[in-house]
């Protein structure tokens, strides 16, 4: 009776994207998915609070966050939507988990730990950051609009960001979202006459094709087995809940 009331409930249609701002500037292309492809969409963020679950430091200028953090939860774990996107500002220096002095590893224990919260009926995509502007790409291409490869960015990934993946697991996917954006080591401030960056830390709307792209890959994993079934990690009394 447990496993049918909650599999009554469990919303597979059901997409939330949710971290901080660099969760939201996915909108465009999740939503020309999700209205494409007959999906909800929720999205739930708050600028500069990270979808984590770190240790307490004490620090009360982060009690938003952390409030902000654990509803969240409560909101993904009561709608159980049929698959949690996770994305967070990991490049740079204020990329937004540092506001919890957090290391890099740490960062990563704390995203994992927020994924182990939700409830197993949802997949879960985490999407890799997309490159550090550094300056206003919008100001430095009005200053040279004639030769716009003078703002284009080197594809570096800061130590957060390269050990993100290591969150993957049965029914964890990460997606580098940089092969959407970049060509080996260069990473354009303009992709077929559009803008690539709306500032100096977000993608723009302009690129809601090459977003739709890549929420595509991360969508797909809902047709797919919540859980592989020779996956040792994957119980067999939790079977009921986690496969399709």
């Amino acid at each position: 009776m447990v496993v049918t009331q909650q599999r009554s409930r469990f919303q597979k249609k059901l997409v939330m994207l949710v971290g901080d701002s660099h969760a939201a500037q996915w909108f465009p292309g999740f939503q020309k998915v999700a209205l494409a492809d007959g999906l909800k969409l929720r999205v739930a963020t708050e600028s500069s609070c990270p979808a984590l679950s770190p240790p307490n430091d004490g620090n009360s200028s982060n009690s938003i966050c952390r409030s902000w953090e654990t509803n969240l939860l409560g909101y993904i774990n009561a709608s159980k939507p049929g698959i949690v996107v996770i994305s967070s500002f990991t490049e740079g220096k204020t990329a937004t988990f540092t506001r919890f002095n957090l290391t890099p590893k740490q960062y990563v224990k704390a995203l994992s730990r927020f994924i182990a919260l939700i409830n197993p009926v949802s997949k879960v995509v985490v999407i890799g950051d997309t490159p550090d502007v550094q300056v206003d790409s919008v100001t430095c291409l009005s200053l040279n609009w004639k030769n716009t490869t003078k703002c284009d960015l080197k594809n570096t990934k800061s130590l957060a960001t390269q050990i993100t993946e290591q969150v993957q697991n049965f029914r964890t996917t990460y997606i580098d979202s940089r092969p959407f954006f970049c060509t080996g080591r260069i990473c354009p401030a303009v992709i077929n006459g559009k803008n690539v960056y709306r500032d100096g830390s977000h993608i723009s709307g302009a690129t809601i094709d090459i977003q739709a792209l890549l929420a595509k890959r991360a969508l797909a994993s809902l047709n797919e087995s919540s859980c592989l079934q020779a996956d040792s990690r994957c119980q067999p009394a939790k079977r009921a809940i986690l496969c399709r």
